[in-house]
């Protein structure tokens, strides 16, 4: 059975390797997406 300071540790020791992430904005998703796509769009 993993004890509560075993879970702790576990959970420190992922904290460490996680690195952040940046996000993006929605409107930067949106337009992303609509310049990849735009080359399928008829001309």
């Amino acid at each position: 059975m993993i004890t509560t300071k075993d879970k702790v540790q576990a959970v420190e020791q992922f904290a460490e390797k996680v690195v952040e992430v940046e996000g993006r904005s929605l409107w930067q998703d949106a337009r992303r997406r609509f310049f990849q796509t735009m080359p399928l769009l008829p001309a």
